[in-house]
């Protein structure tokens, strides 16, 4: 059975400091220094217009550094006021797209990157930043994505905040570079991670993977795809996705904001969508094996991918793709 898919964009952080190094690599409040003023928020719209020119049906805003842990470093700024910015430029990019273009916001964590521990961060904290981040998205998104989910409790809050909205909102774990088992950086495998959801609460509109290596979300995708084969998750799960690095593997315990940037290691084009066919091939085996079971999938890239690598994506699935309604 053919796998219906869903193509996402790419990176934008990571893209973004290769085009403009002297703006975003090492300015504390990273791609978000961008959305502070015309001339950044034009470069940020080009990104977003060269994914759609690629055949991207999502592109994510730019606010996945619009949280207190970088705009704190820039007491000026409100978190809230970049967010609203950062969705109306992708919204003004979908626009020209001159086809159904859905617009994504990010509800990124509210430590570091990968961090797996809660801190002295309560989480009641974090349901009203969340809360705060969906309020200035939600006029102009049409979805959520939880992204870079290290450890299970991290999805708790800002599925909490989007669910009230009404709209599609997907959970996006991080999983081991390392050591590919499909376990989070946690050490939590997916059985564990997901149980934070109960079926008489809110529960996520599909499962994906990002920020990771190519190899350790094809390790990841075929504990998913066994997991909704035996039923070991507490709701039922139609769609699921994959978005990688074309970053070196990342050691446990790396800090982005002590450690630096991880080294870029380019992933050829051809090379990335041989990966995505790859994952394509255990969608459609699991598909076929559990007609009742079916899963519908969401493809892009995460960091250091870029449009070049979206167009041959979007191309070589062009026939599988499910467009989005207008």
């Amino acid at each position: 059975m053919a796998t219906k898919v869903t193509i996402l964009d790419g990176s934008m952080g990571t893209t973004l400091r290769q085009r403009y190094p002297e703006r975003v690599a090492k300015d504390p409040l990273w791609s978000a220094r961008l959305l502070v003023d015309d001339e950044g928020s034009a470069k940020v719209q080009q990104l977003h217009e060269d994914y759609t020119a690629a055949g991207a049906d999502i592109i994510t805003a730019n606010n996945y550094a619009c949280v207190p842990v970088y705009t704190a470093h820039a007491p000026e700024l409100s978190f809230e006021d970049l967010t609203v910015r950062a969705v109306k430029i992708a919204r003004e990019a979908a626009k020209k797209a001159g086809r159904p273009v859905k617009v994504a916001a990010s509800l990124p964590p509210l430590r570091q990157s990968y961090s797996t521990t809660e801190g002295s961060l309560p989480r009641s904290a974090d349901l009203d930043t969340y809360r705060k981040i969906v309020a200035a998205a939600d006029p102009l998104a049409d979805l959520y994505i939880i992204e870079t989910i290290a450890a299970g409790w991290a999805a708790e809050a800002p599925l909490a905040a989007a669910k009230p909205t009404g709209k599609p909102v997907y959970a996006s774990y991080t999983v081991h570079d390392d050591t590919p088992t499909g376990c989070l950086r946690s050490g939590e495998t997916l059985k564990e991670a997901l149980s934070v959801f109960s079926p008489d609460g809110p529960t996520p509109d599909g499962v994906l993977f990002n920020c990771s290596t190519p190899t350790g979300q094809s390790a990841a995708l075929a504990a998913l795809l066994s997991g909704i084969a035996e039923g070991s998750f507490p709701f039922e799960i139609r769609r699921c996705g994959a978005y990688a690095n074309a970053f070196a593997p990342i050691p446990k315990g790396w800090n982005h904001h002590t450690d630096g940037h991880p080294p870029d290691v380019p992933v050829p084009v051809e090379e990335y969508t041989r990966t995505v066919k790859g994952w394509l091939e255990l969608l459609d085996a699991h598909n076929a094996k559990h007609p009742d079971k079916t899963v519908s999938f969401i493809v892009g890239g995460c960091c250091g991918v870029g449009p070049e690598h979206i167009a041959a994506v979007a191309a070589a699935l062009e026939s599988r793709r499910e467009k989005p309604a207008a």
